[in-house]
């Protein structure tokens, strides 16, 4: 019966090391990225390590880009935040202000199975105010 659990538990381990997308420097990575206006003229790009099985380094760039117009073909980088090891349940944020406003994005580069990895949350349209809506 142990055997059978061991080999169980062992198959499992193996299943969740596949997903790319969510391996990191330990067996499993689950990681977020969103952005919010704050109402008070600025934005917050945050990072969050949602869920890492069995200890590891999760080293992750946090970057917010900016652009005038609708698409992200030709957004500005505003500014960008670094943490060598996003610990489970840890996040990392940076805020920037809206100026005029415009549409925002962020992404978070990691490394994965020794290849770097990139998850980007959707354009959103801030006003001057830090207020989403439509343009």
């Amino acid at each position: 019966m142990k055997r059978a659990a061991l080999a169980i538990i062992f198959a499992i381990a193996a299943a969740l090391s596949t997903f790319p997308a969510c391996s990191g420097g330990g067996l499993f990575t689950f990681l977020s990225v969103r952005i919010k206006g704050n109402g008070d003229g600025t934005v917050t790009a945050v990072a969050i390590n949602e869920f890492t099985l069995f200890p590891s380094s999760v080293p992750v760039t946090l970057t917010l880009y900016r652009a005038d117009a609708a698409g992200q073909g030709e957004a500005t980088e505003i500014d960008s935040a670094y943490s060598a090891d996003l610990d489970m349940g840890k996040s990392l944020q940076l805020t920037a202000e809206t100026g005029e406003g415009g549409y925002f994005y962020a992404e978070i580069e990691y490394v994965a199975g020794g290849s770097a990895r990139h998850i980007q949350c959707g354009t959103v349209y801030y006003d001057a105010g830090g207020n989403a809506c439509t343009p």
